[in-house]
């Protein structure tokens, strides 16, 4: 498994490292590979909140 992140390399490697995940995460910071396999979503405002609030550790997209 490995996951697919629009951040730039430098961002997801300390996610990865950060959240210490045993899979690899790619950058795909152009979303081209994103875009083409469909996997392009954007976040509700409730989940957008979540991530950038005080329950961050709740939050499976960081």
């Amino acid at each position: 498994m490995i996951a697919i992140s629009p951040q730039t390399p430098d961002q997801s490697l300390t996610t990865s490292e950060k959240n210490k995940l045993s899979y690899q995460v790619v950058s795909d910071s152009t979303q081209e590979v994103i875009k083409k396999y469909n996997l392009l979503f954007e976040m509700s405002v409730r989940m957008s909140i979540i991530c950038t609030g005080r329950n961050r550790e709740k939050c499976s997209c960081i």
